[in-house]
């Protein structure tokens, strides 16, 4: 795998981790 395809890889991974992330922050709010 080429370098830059390593890293949009990563990128991606990372924001898929963000979008859960703000995902489980909205229901907590909610539930609280």
């Amino acid at each position: 795998m080429k370098p830059q395809e390593s890293i949009n890889n990563y990128n991606q991974e990372l924001r898929d981790m963000q979008s859960e992330l703000e995902t489980l922050t909205l229901q907590d709010v909610h539930a609280g």
